[in-house]
């Protein structure tokens, strides 16, 4: 213990020093060291699924999320994380957006679908205006997904808007293949 100690006083730089309402604070080798992380998926909550089936179409994505999708004033997207079997493993809540927007990155997206071991995914988001067409961000967005999730090795199954007015599936109308 006493070797690291002295190997610790050895191997610190300067003194950070900081400012703060005319008091200095100091923080002895701020810039020494790097934080090592774990990570770990915790589940929030549970939402029930009869007999925790396979998805085989957007129906039953939708059958899955629509109440959950329906109740929401703001565009919510959420990732499906499916097994090798199509089997639902996990939900996620990715984003949630205005009324009319939702932002969400293939690095946050995908994050859970690596960390659960997800061999596929299938995107689905709201329209809060009822009106299931896709938006240009919608169509680049899922451009986006595909590409990051073909270079992860994680299929991108389908991408689902789900509506007052109806449903639209990527999949269903060829442009997700």
């Amino acid at each position: 213990m006493r070797q690291n100690r002295a190997l610790y006083n050895k191997t610190l730089k300067e003194t950070a020093e900081i400012n703060f309402d005319n008091k200095q604070l100091t923080f002895p080798g701020l810039y020494d060291f790097i934080p090592v992380y774990h990570i770990e998926l915790v589940c929030d909550r549970q939402v029930k699924f009869e007999n925790r089936r396979s998805i085989h179409n957007s129906d039953d994505v939708v059958a899955l999320l629509k109440d959950e999708l329906l109740s929401s004033d703001r565009e919510k997207l959420f990732s499906l994380l499916l097994n090798t079997k199509n089997m639902v493993i996990g939900i996620e809540v990715v984003s949630i957006g205005s009324l009319n927007s939702s932002v969400a990155h293939p690095r946050e997206t995908l994050k859970s679908a690596v960390l659960a071991s997800a061999s596929a995914i299938i995107l689905a988001h709201c329209h809060p205006s009822g009106d299931p067409a896709p938006s240009r961000e919608d169509r680049e967005m899922t451009e986006r997904m595909s590409k990051a999730c073909e270079i992860l090795g994680i299929k991108l199954l389908d991408h689902i808007i789900i509506a007052e007015y109806g449903n639209y599936s990527f999949r269903n109308s060829g442009m997700l293949t």
